[in-house]
């Protein structure tokens, strides 16, 4: 009887069970059969596949699982992309994260910074003081503290800042 040099089967990952697609088992004239290459079978996968699914093989017939591979999603506050067959993590969403606007700074916080400011640019002349040994003048220690106290003003945020001492540092 004279056989053909080769059949078609079907491979599959044998780390996934994915159908990697046709293969060809060749004739083996000595056995007088077609030895099934390594990580095939001879069925081939259903013609209609679900859509966001792939065939892999399971225990004994091809099955639909689920394909996810390239999908971006978060999980726990960290995004990943989705790497292997079968469902995404419990706990998984797809859905892009909310992006937060940034807000212009209010009033209140406008006026803060700029006070803030105006008492670590005194603690220079304060620091110049100490290095010198020289006491730091009632003016600058006035100054100083109207900057602490400018928050506790019924008129806060709306508040006129203190005029700064003329000292020559």
């Amino acid at each position: 009887m004279n056989k053909g040099p080769h059949v078609v089967c079907h491979g599959y990952n044998p780390a996934t069970g994915e159908y990697t697609g046709p293969s060809l088992a060749f004739y083996s004239p000595n056995e007088d059969t077609y030895p099934l290459p390594a990580n095939a079978v001879w069925e081939a996968p259903p013609y209609t596949l679900p859509a966001g699914a792939a065939w892999a093989m399971g225990a004994t017939t091809w099955e639909a699982v689920e394909d996810h591979r390239g999908t971006a999603y978060s999980l726990d506050g960290k995004l990943y992309v989705m790497d292997a067959l079968g469902p995404l993590p419990a706990g998984a969403t797809t859905t892009e994260p909310a992006v937060t606007t940034p807000t212009q700074p209010t009033s209140e916080e406008r006026t803060r910074t700029h006070r803030d400011a105006l008492l670590a640019a005194s603690d220079v002349w304060v620091l110049r003081l100490y290095e010198r040994g020289e006491p730091v003048p009632e003016a600058l220690v006035k100054y100083r503290q109207d900057l602490r106290d400018i928050t506790s003003d019924p008129r806060w945020p709306d508040v006129p800042f203190p005029t700064a001492p003329d000292l020559d540092l």
